[in-house]
């Protein structure tokens, strides 16, 4: 049914845009406002006040009457937010305090209309219910190389009477990658005429951005546009006090694309005997909400809590200037952020990783974060934007972190004097920077590390980066074990990956990333085998699962760079999972690329995912015998998300992480997602489906049988039903196969279709039907579960109901491995009931 909202949540709602309204007046108050404006202005607030109270009183009376623990209705949520947001202005920066140089002075630059404000008697909300009721002071120490150098430093080399920062120095040998101007300038050349040759090709199609070389593909593409129109408009609606439609509560609690967002929880204070116990069972460590492309929301839960906004961009890539409009016209959003810029909770400090326009976008920074008690750490070399009139941030704060040994330690401490330290530390990155065309180089890049300090527990953002070097690794995994942390959860850039040629030199790839995963992990591992006193390789498979890091895919669903399609980063990942769940059983000490060249998951990727399997397996083999490829892939199920916009992840022992699920039917990009009786002109899964499930589930059907069944129903397919026939190569394949023994049929299928589908790792992979059906044909034969979903799907088709068949099978998968059932998922948001 449609939520309609009640005299009191219209009401909640048109108070929290009041006090949106009220915060920009604020926001413009200086010493030059006449005495009659402020008069007004105070005379605003006390009537703001009076309602701010009356609807918190709602509220409570509300949560107690249906005994809830937290807030999560949309309207009341929206009218906490605001008011939070108020509040938020009420904060100061008490000191930064330099120690890198004792020369270096940092005035802190203060609210203007701070002491206007208290003049007038403007003062927070009190209430217990909202996140933050008394003005919260924030001191900062910003130091570098407290314990001795961390990392290896980048190379600073002066060209022209300008530094600049390379990670590599400019001359390496011919093996490795080179870092210099001319070669980064190909790079972007190439990439973009990569880019845009698909969005071109697309025109010519008549498609525009929707075409089969498009960044969403036939079937995501309806339900993508269905979602976020819905999304926006309920976003709207929320704010404006207005009902939703049973569609968009749909999309804001379960949306395949789009979610709720709930960055920060508020929370419904129990009574005074049960506070601290409700707490320590209740409170995550930290929560991640994921905006979009790489903006993050971390909410660090000590008992003065810490806010931090990290690369937040919400429209295009290069808003603002003259390079505008063609931004807007080649790295447009593809997809909507989460949450508009005057949604961000109250926020203490934004970090930017780099200056490249998908990450330091002064748009989003100039409306979200406009006011002088944010704190802003950005690397070396970006001050100058950050302070330029473009950005337009008034009396902002901001840090220049030099290296990647440098780190701010900040003190927050509320009115009763209670204090909170945590630590933000800089991150070696494998990147670049430039914000326009003759300023490559000039600014640094990094990732970041957040404790919170009276923890052993670390929060990791990888930044954009490609492949770091085995010296940062280890580096990292000392710094980490000779400190006693663990990395409790990493933000992990996947990708770009393609063209993979020019993008590995600044990019990891969404497998390299699954790789870093496993570093992380092993990371993990040694820290608690020296807490334990043992070795690592005698280490468990429980003991490791038990210490793993909380891996978030981000860098990815947003922009097209490079030749990226949306289902990139997913689908790399389903076929590294698939690879390894084909030989669950085998011992990971015995896996290389010469034991995977008759598997057909391995000859279905592509070079670099290729890589990332090896690189992944690699990391764990310092373990004992014992661990298999089976659990290798449980530890990315069970530990990595890739989430959609808006999804947040609470981080505590009763909650397990949401985790990758492995639906290997999610491979089957060709096909209708709309289509619910069969239609002989359907995309190819759905084809397939209906003409091959009765033959295949005839009785005594063989692995042979399977095949040659297949293949020939992709060759009877109309041809004029798709371009390009491999006819030929198939029929070849097909006169062979009685030549070829029992056990290397499948082999042999695998290496067909590497022969038809070489490794495109600079370009789009090839969908289509013979894909399609060797795909299909590779998962009948090796997962239970797709047949199962197979069956579904022909059922679905022919309107049938449908029945479990996987234990029939003929091909049923002997090993141990089962699916994790569901879509990645997170807490659902449920509107809260209401008398």
């Amino acid at each position: 049914m449609p939520l309609i909202p009640n005299q009191n949540e219209q009401d909640a709602a048109r108070c929290a845009r009041e006090f949106k309204d009220f915060i920009k007046v604020i926001k413009n108050l200086d010493q030059k406002t006449s005495a009659s404006t402020i008069t007004k202005v105070k005379a605003n607030f006390q009537l703001l006040e009076t309602k701010a109270k009356s609807i918190l009183a709602i509220i409570k009376t509300d949560a107690e009457r249906n005994k809830l623990s937290e807030i999560n209705n949309y309207y009341f949520r929206y009218f906490l937010e605001q008011v939070s947001r108020y509040n938020q202005y009420f904060n100061e920066i008490a000191n930064i305090n330099d120690q890198r140089n004792p020369d270096t002075t940092h005035p802190v630059l203060a609210f203007a209309a701070k002491d206007i404000l208290a003049n007038a008697a403007i003062t927070p909300i009190k209430d217990d219910l909202l996140v933050q009721s008394e003005p919260v002071k924030m001191t900062v120490t910003v130091k570098s190389k407290d314990k001795g150098d961390i990392f290896k430093p980048h190379f600073e080399i002066m060209e022209k009477g300008t530094k600049h920062h390379y990670y590599r120095a400019k001359t390496t040998p011919d093996d490795q990658l080179h870092q210099d101007l001319p070669h980064y300038m190909e790079a972007n050349k190439q990439i973009f005429l990569a880019t845009q040759g698909e969005n071109v090709l697309s025109l010519i199609k008549g498609d525009w951005n929707h075409g089969s070389d498009a960044y969403f593909q036939v079937a995501d593409r309806e339900r993508h546009g269905i979602e976020k129109a819905l999304f926006e408009t309920a976003l709207t609606n929320i704010k404006e006090g207005q009902s939703l439609s049973d569609e968009q509560l749909t999309v804001l609690e379960k949306g395949k694309y789009y979610r709720y967002p709930i960055p920060i929880r508020f929370m419904v204070k129990p009574p005074a005997e049960e506070k601290e116990e409700k707490a320590s069972a209740e409170k995550p460590d930290h929560k991640i909400t994921h905006v979009g492309h790489a903006a993050e929301i971390l909410t660090m839960n000590s008992t003065v809590p810490l806010t931090l906004s990290i690369d937040p961009v919400h429209y295009q890539s290069g808003t603002g200037g003259l390079i505008a409009p063609a931004a807007k016209l080649f790295y447009d959003r593809h997809t909507a952020p989460a949450m508009t810029t005057d949604s961000y909770p109250k926020m203490n400090v934004v970090i930017i990783s780099h200056n490249h326009h998908d990450h330091m976008c002064p748009c989003s920074l100039q409306e979200g974060f406009a006011h002088s008690n944010t704190l802003f750490i950005v690397p070396k070399g970006d001050a100058k934007h950050m302070k330029s009139s473009a950005f337009a941030l008034k009396n902002a704060n901001v840090v220049e972190f030099n290296s990647w040994d440098d780190s701010a330690e900040i003190e927050l401490t509320n009115a009763e004097g209670v204090s909170s330290k945590y630590e933000v530390r800089a991150l070696p990155a494998n990147h670049a920077s430039n914000r326009g065309p003759t300023d490559f180089y000039e600014s640094l890049y990094m990732g970041y590390m957040v404790r919170d300090l009276s923890k052993n527990q670390v929060v990791l953002f990888t930044g954009d980066t490609a492949v770091l070097s085995d010296q940062h690794f280890e580096q990292l995994e000392k710094y980490l074990v000779d400190n006693n942390l663990f990395l409790q959860s990493a933000c992990i850039a996947h990708g770009p990956d393609r063209p993979r040629k020019w993008m590995e030199c600044t990019h990891q790839s969404t497998a390299d990333a699954i790789a870093m995963h496993a570093r992380f992990n092993m990371m993990n591992a040694a820290v608690y085998a020296k807490q334990q006193n043992k070795k690592v390789e005698d280490l468990t498979f429980q003991e490791l699962k038990n210490v793993a890091c909380h891996g978030i895919g981000y860098h990815q669903g947003c922009y097209r760079l490079g030749v990226l399609t949306n289902q990139d980063v997913n689908t790399t990942i389903l076929r590294m999972l698939a690879t390894l769940k084909s030989v669950a059983d085998v011992a990971i000490k015995d896996i290389n690329a010469e034991f995977l060249k008759d598997n057909i998951f391995y000859h279905f990727m592509d070079e670099f995912e290729r890589i990332g399997v090896l690189d992944t397996i690699k990391s764990y083999q310092k373990l004992s015998g014992t661990l298999n490829a089976g659990q290798v892939a449980r530890l990315v199920t069970s530990h990595l998300t890739v989430p959609v916009p808006g999804a947040g992840v609470d981080f505590q022992a009763k909650t397990p992480h949401p985790g990758f699920t492995f639906n290997y039917e999610s491979l089957m990009q060709n096909r209708d997602p709309n289509v619910k009786t069969f239609d002989p002109n359907v995309a190819a899964y759905d084809y397939f489906a209906a003409h091959l499930f009765p033959k295949y589930f005839m009785p005594k059907v063989k692995t042979r049988e399977l095949i040659e069944l297949g293949l020939n129903i992709y060759l009877q397919r109309p041809r004029k039903t798709y371009a390009a026939s491999k006819a030929p190569q198939v029929q070849a394949f097909l006169a062979s196969l009685p030549q070829i023994a029992e056990a290397n049929l499948v082999a042999e299928l695998g290496k067909f279709y590497s022969s038809i589908f070489p490794p495109q790792d600079n370009g789009i992979r090839d969908e289509g039907h013979l894909h399609t059906m060797i795909t299909l044909l590779g998962g009948l034969i090796q997962f239970p579960e797709f047949r199962k979903q197979f069956q579904d799907r022909h059922n679905e088709l022919r309107g049938i109901k449908s029945t479990s068949v996987a234990k029939h099978s003929k091909f049923a998968d002997k090993s141990s491995t089962t699916l994790l059932a569901g879509q990645v998922e997170v807490r659902e948001h449920k509107h809260q009931p209401r008398s």
